[in-house]
């Protein structure tokens, strides 16, 4: 049986941050029956988000000629997770002389299975990071390593199922990230040493950290961001 008008939009909802559809269309398939995906408000409110006209998280949101209810709305918890959050920057940019480039990611992450860092241990500096993430149509993407692989040896994460970063902290100066913990609600993960600093951290309360953006070059890691999902 048909659901509701509520529930059919909620359904289109699913389907987008799956893959499985694109918003732009006039219908599109959604199991046995025609889910009209655009002009519906989980569309109109959406695409108002996309482009920058509102923000999730607020209780209320001009459209128009009248208030659209967005927090708390299944629309609005659906789309607090297509659209990951980015915390960061932290660090610098390299060296006069090795300056970095910045590094992000082409497709939005969802998960991330697999982080390699490399360091030396007891040693001021990151390398390197590179990692592994489950991408939001659904593919596996390598990424990395950004930095260098001119010093220092490669330690390998592996997030296990039921595992997920809740934290990212370390410190760094005016060019790079100086060390670096990774937190995972299993363990601790810790490179580099750096008691002199700048400290940063960036703790996620019922979220998980599912990739990673910064700038890197040939003097190593210079800056690192995380985004950010709610636990599904």
């Amino acid at each position: 049986m048909p659901g509701t008008k509520a529930e059919e939009e909620v359904a289109a909802c699913m389907r987008v941050r799956k893959g499985r559809a694109k918003w732009g269309e006039k219908e599109e398939d959604s199991g046995s029956g025609r889910v009209r995906m655009w002009g519906t408000m989980a569309a109109r409110i959406f695409r108002r988000v996309r482009k920058g006209k509102a923000k999730w998280g607020e209780k209320e949101e001009d459209s128009g000629s009248r208030r659209v209810k967005m927090w708390g709305t299944k629309a609005a918890r659906v789309f607090r997770r297509v659209v990951p959050v980015k915390i960061g920057a932290y660090g610098g940019y390299g060296s006069g002389q090795n300056p970095g480039r910045d590094e992000d990611l082409n497709v939005s992450p969802r998960a991330i299975y697999t982080i390699t860092v490399r360091s030396t241990a007891g040693s001021k500096g990151i390398s390197a990071i590179s990692f592994v993430y489950k991408a939001a149509d659904g593919t596996t993407i390598s990424v990395g390593p950004w930095g260098t692989n001119a010093s220092g040896s490669d330690s390998l994460i592996s997030i296990k199922e039921g595992e997920y970063v809740v934290e990212v902290s370390g410190t760094y100066d005016n060019n790079c990230v100086t060390s670096l913990a990774i937190i995972t609600n299993f363990t601790t993960y810790n490179y580099g040493k750096d008691d002199s600093g700048i400290p940063f951290k960036v703790p996620v309360k019922n979220g998980k950290i599912v990739g990673f953006f910064g700038n890197a070059g040939t003097s190593g890691l210079n800056s690192l961001g995380v985004y950010v999902v709610p636990r599904e």
